[in-house]
């Protein structure tokens, strides 16, 4: 039984055992060869399918994840973007090439272990790469279940309030850089973690700004040389705005955001419009920060129960779940002791009704 099982609380009635498959070639529809770890339920035929799509490499700590889903009964295809981890092809920021997309599609349909139900999930960027995904209609895909990632990249996260955001855009230049190699192994973290913070304070320092990438990795990085050059040109950040894809996103969607994740208002904004599209959406709203929110007791179960809702036709709340932190401050000489975190749960309709502060939230 995986780590994360334990931890959460989410051991599975029937456990499964889990094999895998390794480098598994996926054609993209240019060519290019996409690497993926394909994890499956030996004991099931043809069970529902999660896609995981990620830049950060594989066989790391992040396989936690794919091993918890295949011991409940489901497929987890893992794969690596082009550019990243043994896939073909050129990186290129947060511009995700729609051939990856494409190609992946073909190739699952043409599989004889896949069943024809899909499910996407991931936080941040794999989150992001969900709303790419939506550009074309996909008739198999049942839920995205996206944490803290919003349709629209570069107005919450490279210039919020007008001014670009160096530290936002080299943290992530240098997050991108460490795992790239998909060998994040524990002693390569605990080194990255030791250095991490010297190393970004002298990159963002440096003058001129063309040579901030090559102080913080050593290399010239050359998505972030455009994210420079091409300054506010919104023709260039628009090819990073997944907005219009709302009306071809799933008919269920799990978004989780964080109180303290710079992302939130604009996942707020998409929640709006997802229900304005018609999608029934579960929205969680956390006491943590950006990539936070899955691993957590509240998150990963609040998340399997949308997944096993929408795959297997399990019950699940719906609605809106948030957790309302702080407290009042007590009246002078009150004995009553703060909280810092109050959870509530959600009322009929989607409105937000508090429980007693010592409830544990549904």
């Amino acid at each position: 039984m995986t780590l994360l099982s334990r931890l959460f609380g989410v051991r599975p009635a029937i456990r499964h055992p889990v094999r895998l498959r390794r480098d598994v070639e996926i054609p993209a529809a240019d060519g290019v060869r996409l690497l993926a770890t394909h994890y499956y339920p030996a004991d099931l035929d043809r069970p529902p399918l999660v896609l995981l799509r990620s830049p950060y490499g594989r066989g790391n700590a992040l396989d936690q994840l794919p091993r918890l889903l295949a011991e409940r009964g489901y497929q987890v295809l893992y794969q690596s973007l082009r550019g990243t981890a043994g896939s073909g092809g050129r990186f290129d920021g947060f511009v995700i090439d729609p051939a990856d997309a494409d190609g992946t599609l073909g190739w699952l349909r043409a599989q004889p272990w896949f069943g024809g139900v899909l499910a996407t999930w991931g936080a941040s960027y794999l989150g992001f790469v969900q709303w790419e995904l939506a550009a074309r209609h996909i008739p198999e895909w049942k839920i995205a279940l996206i944490q803290d990632a919003p349709s629209a990249f570069a107005e919450h996260f490279m210039y919020p309030g007008g001014a670009f955001a160096l530290g936002n855009a080299l943290g992530w230049v240098q997050l991108v850089d460490t795992m790239f190699s998909g060998n994040f192994s524990l002693p390569r973290q605990l080194l990255a973690t030791f250095t991490a913070g010297r190393k970004l304070r002298r990159a963002t320092l440096t003058l001129p700004l063309e040579q901030a990438d090559r102080v913080l990795t050593g290399r010239r990085v050359s998505w972030f040389q455009e994210w420079i050059s091409n300054g506010r040109d919104q023709a260039y950040w628009a090819r990073m705005d997944h907005r219009a894809h709302v009306e071809r996103m799933p008919p269920r969607v799990h978004l989780q955001g964080g109180w303290h994740d710079f992302f939130l208002p604009s996942m707020l904004t998409d929640h709006a419009r997802l229900l304005a599209a018609g999608r029934e959406v579960r929205l969680l709203i956390g006491p943590w920060g950006h990539g936070r929110g899955l691993y957590t007791r509240d998150g990963m179960q609040d998340a399997l129960a949308a997944l096993d809702a929408a795959l297997n036709g399990r019950d699940a709340p719906t609605g809106t779940r948030v957790f309302v932190t702080g407290e009042p401050a007590p009246a002078p000489g009150s004995r009553t002791a703060s909280r810092s975190s109050r959870p509530s749960r959600a009322a009929p309709g989607g409105r937000s009704a508090h429980r007693t502060p010592a409830a544990r939230p549904a």
